[in-house]
């Protein structure tokens, strides 16, 4: 039987963020599309914590105003017995606060740069 971890976020920290404005213009007429790029990685498991990156990257197709890439660190406290490919296999569904917390800061960053905040999904999309 397949032990079924659970989570308890105890920590969400920004660890970078890069965020600028593009020279590139699409040709007129073109279709631009906002495009996502999401990687989670276990970082780190020391007893029952477990620290978790996310990394999100926003920019345009095929050009756009600006590019946007940020990563935050998410500390859990794990009930059951940590590994890397339980974590990994289970993680996702407990990391809605650190996408919630990625959708504020593009949300306010874009504002900033572009004059409209562009709202991503606090999940992460499916490729």
């Amino acid at each position: 039987m397949k032990e079924s971890l659970k989570f308890e976020l105890l920590d969400i920290d920004l660890v970078s963020i890069n965020a600028y404005r593009t020279k590139e213009e699409a040709e007129e007429g073109a279709k631009v599309e906002m495009a996502r790029q999401t990687d989670i990685n276990v970082l780190e498991i020391r007893g029952d914590i477990v620290k978790v990156g996310l990394s999100e990257k926003i920019f345009f197709k095929p050009a756009g105003p600006f590019k946007i890439d940020l990563e935050l660190e998410g500390k859990f406290r794990v009930d059951g017995t940590p590994d890397a490919d339980k974590v990994s296999a289970q993680i996702e569904g407990a990391m809605y606060p650190l996408f919630a917390k990625a959708s504020h800061i593009v949300s306010f960053v874009s504002n900033e740069m572009w004059g409209t905040p562009l709202i991503i999904p606090p999940f992460r999309e499916e490729e």
